[in-house]
């Protein structure tokens, strides 16, 4: 509970420059800060509302950032604690579907946080994002209580020996499909006994592609309970950002559709 104050000077100046300066310094008032996080909108879309909002509250101040795999993030400060709140309520209730978070954290947090509110397990199944989605998951402290474990079947054969997915739908769909992505996602729920299994298979380059099934083409799965649902993708980018884009997109899936709780009766 001490002030420290902090002056620039020479040393034989300093005494005089130190008395004379703090008969006028006077510290800043606390502030408060909050970040919110949104889904599916666009940093113009965020700006746009959040400097028409803020208009109505000369004291708070914001910066946007992007969080280059889930979205903007609006970062507000205050000093004033509950004028935050009212804006952080104001935000939910423009942008309701589109907020995974009005206190800064990162959206698998938020969706691990999720899996354990709703007392759910998950397990993964990659082929192109080659592990980064179990990564993501296990970069949360203490997720074993939620995540059981995740496999990485690059192969047709490790996909038809581990996840059980059919001969026929390879030959027939091929790798790279909704049908396979769907049985990995099941399969991958059965392999671990998980209430939720997610899928990712894809092309990530920059060699593979064809014109039916270009570089950046990504099928994925989100399986909730009994539900299933499946997702095609184009991203661009080098290889790294489309593992990574096809990592983090399932988790904006499932994230929404647990905001969504369709599958709870």
């Amino acid at each position: 509970n001490k002030e420290i104050v902090i002056l620039p000077g020479p040393p034989m100046e300093m005494e005089a420059v130190f008395m004379e300066a703090l008969k006028h310094i006077t510290l800043p008032p606390k502030m408060f800060s909050r970040t919110i996080g949104f889904l599916d909108l666009t940093e113009p879309e965020v700006e746009d509302f959040t400097e028409e909002m803020l208009s109505r509250f000369s004291g708070v101040k914001f910066v946007t950032r992007v969080r280059y795999f889930s979205g903007p993030t609006v970062i507000l400060s205050a000093s004033d604690e509950s004028v935050l709140e009212e804006v952080c309520r104001l935000f939910s209730e423009r942008w309701k579907g589109y907020i995974y978070t009005t206190s800064g954290e990162e959206l698998v947090e938020v969706v691990v946080k999720g899996l354990r509110e709703k007392n759910l397990t998950i397990s993964v199944a990659e082929s192109c994002s080659g592990g980064r989605l179990s990564a993501l998951l296990t970069s949360v402290p203490g997720v074993s209580d939620v995540f059981s474990g995740g496999i990485v079947s690059y192969s047709n054969e490790s996909k038809m020996s581990l996840l059980k997915v059919s001969e026929n739908s390879l030959s027939q769909h091929g790798a790279v499909s909704e049908e396979v992505a769907f049985e990995m996602a099941a399969g991958t729920s059965r392999l671990f006994g998980t209430d939720v299994g997610l899928s990712v298979t894809g092309i990530a380059g920059p060699s593979g592609g064809s014109d039916l099934k270009p570089v950046g083409l990504v099928c994925s799965a989100v399986r909730i309970v009994d539900s299933i649902e499946t997702y095609t993708d184009r991203f661009k980018g080098a290889r790294e950002t489309i593992q990574l884009r096809a990592a983090s997109t399932v988790l904006k899936r499932l994230w929404r559709l647990f905001w969504n709780e369709y599958y709870i009766e």
